[in-house]
Parts: structure tokens; sequence; C-alpha cells
């Protein structure tokens, strides 16, 4: 079972300020552990090494039914270094990230160097530490409000990147598309016994935040295929519902791109997030080659861009979405 612990608790006045660099740079990755990541694997180990954070792949996180090519895998890592980025900024650190440094160790996804001196980025602007504290999955329906043109703005800003696009859209017409292509999407997945095995699994092992009772009765009822279906047809209806679809896309689709598409993900989500929005990523076609594709054509990126994640955002309806549990920290920080 996944632990909740002290690092959801995590406050900017605990800065250990006056003691070493990688006293410093540890607190900073209690923030870094609160990013998503897909079905909450939280897939990540973080060495620290004088002043530089070694972001790693934990193997045993991997999901590989549902991920096979660990793209979900490389995008909740990228969640997990935006999140260490915006806590340093807000600290006042400068940062320079090199990204697979060591090409015979693939796990090892970043190696990012810290110091003094820094000043806030123009993406990352706004992105405040309450919002990492805030932000979860928004899950349900939204309110039929259309997004103000400022926050729409502020979203586009915080996905301003150098090989990332993100593509918003808006239109009823492309909306109604792609439902009928997650809808295509998860008739494929969850009529596969190992696909549902799998997240049953996840489901058992307190991933989601279910009391244990909750998460063995979960467990056993996703292994059915009558009650997953029927939780695909909610999360469609949430799909109809949104006002806002945002298509994250790379040129490539090697875990660079997959990093650092998760990296935009995490900026859009806490941009979001900050203005009172609720986001949740919306997957199921681009796990399949063939929906994958349409999913292109539908949004119009072109042969050049490769579709990474696909999210809707929107007001929610009712409550927020829960937070979902944490590893111990011993369980990822190593030095």
């Amino acid at each position: 079972m996944i632990a909740t612990t002290s690092v959801r608790h995590v406050s900017e006045q605990e800065f250990p300020g006056t003691l070493p660099l990688e006293e410093q740079l540890h607190f900073l990755v209690r923030y870094a552990v609160l990013a998503p990541s897909a079905r909450n694997a939280q897939p990540w180990r973080f060495t620290l090494n004088g002043d530089t954070v070694l972001l790693r792949a934990d193997p045993e996180r991997w999901q590989r039914v549902a991920d096979p090519d660990q793209r979900e895998l490389y995008l909740s890592l990228g969640c997990a270094l935006e999140n260490l980025l915006v806590a340093a900024e807000h600290f006042g650190f400068r940062h320079s990230t090199a990204y697979f440094p060591d090409p015979s160790d693939e796990r090892l996804a970043a190696a990012v160097t810290f110091g003094p001196g820094g000043v806030p980025s123009p993406e990352r602007s706004g992105l405040t530490l309450q919002a990492l504290l805030a932000r979860r999955t928004a899950h349900g329906p939204f309110t039929d409000r259309a997004l103000h043109v400022s926050e729409l703005r502020a979203l586009e800003q915080s996905a301003r990147d150098g090989e990332v696009v993100v593509t918003f859209s808006e239109a009823p017409g492309r909306r109604h598309a792609v439902a009928a292509l997650h809808e295509r999407a998860c008739e494929v997945l969850l009529g596969r016994d190992d696909y549902r095995r799998e997240l049953a699994e996840l489901v058992g092992q307190g991933n989601f935040g279910m009391p244990w009772p909750l998460a063995k009765v979960g467990r056993l009822a996703l292994s059915r295929e009558s009650i997953a279906h029927w939780l695909e047809r909610a999360e469609l209806a949430s799909i109809r519902s949104t006002p806002v679809l945002a298509l994250i896309s790379a040129p490539g689709d090697d875990h660079r791109a997959h990093l650092r598409s998760g990296q935009v993900l995490e900026r859009l989500w806490l941009a979001a997030t900050a203005r009172g929005l609720g986001l949740q990523p919306a997957s199921a076609a681009i796990e399949l080659p063939e929906t994958r594709v349409e999913l292109a054509a539908v949004f119009g990126i072109g042969e050049r861009l490769v579709p990474q994640e696909l999210v809707r955002i929107g007001e929610t309806r009712g409550p927020r979405g829960f937070l979902t549990p944490r590893r111990p920290a011993g369980e990822v920080v190593g030095s």
C-alpha cells in the first residue's frame, strides 16, 4: 500500500536556508514528489550530489501493459522535474538542466545543477508553491462556463516551450470527435484482460487513495469488464462537458520528448490550479497507435508533431478532487 506521509505537509517556512546546499535541495525535492504521475505510480527516484539533483526512472513502477513504450513514465518524470524547478525559482536558485546526460544510462532522465542568484522564468511566472500543494486531478464534469480570455492567455503563457507545442481548442465539433476517439480506444483497452488486471492491481495497492477495504473492492470490480466500461462511460461524459481541450505534442517520440512534454503538462496544470480551474488527462486515445494518429488529424497538428498527452480544462463542479497518497521520502530520495 502507498502511504500518506509528511511530504504532503511541506511548508516554505521550513526551508533550511542556513544549512548546507544539499539539505536545501533535499527540501526542494519534497515539492517535486507532489507531482502527478500516470495512475499515481510515482515512478521516480532522486539522488543528491553536492549542488546537483539527479532524477531517475524507477523501473519497478513501470506499468508494462498500459505504457509499453514508457511514454507515461517519462511524462511523469517531467512533471516531477518541473515541480523541482518551480520550487527552486521560488527560493531564488538558478538552475541548469542536462537531459539524459549519460547515454549509457537511460534511467538517468535529468541532472539539475543549482546555484544562487536565480530569477523566475517567464513560463513559470504565477506558478506558486501554493499551486504545487493544491494541485489535484479534476474528476467529473465541469460547469458549462467558457474560460475567460485572461485565463486562456495565462494557460498559453505557461505552456510556452522551445520544443513542445500545446494546441488549445474550444470547438464543439472537435470535442465530439475527440470523445468518439476516446470511446473507441477505451473499448479496445478495457476489453483486454491484462489491461484491466494491471489497473485493478494498482487500485488494490492503494495508488488512488482509497481506504483499504474500498481498494480491495475496487480491485475486484475492475477485473470485471462491465464495471470497467461503466467507468469509461462516466469519463466519456466528462470529456463531452469540457469547455477546453489541450493537446500536448512534440517533434518526436523519444524519452526526451516525453520528459519535456511532462514539464509542459505540469506547468499547464499548475497554471490552471492557480486560477481555480480543474484539469484532467484523458490519454486513452494516445495509448493506441491508430487513434493517436487520428487525434493528430483532428487537431490538425501536421506530421511533424506527435501527440504526447491530451487534457481537459474547465471550472470544476462541486468539491475539488481528492489528494492522492505519496511514497515515503526514504523510498525516493538518496544521496
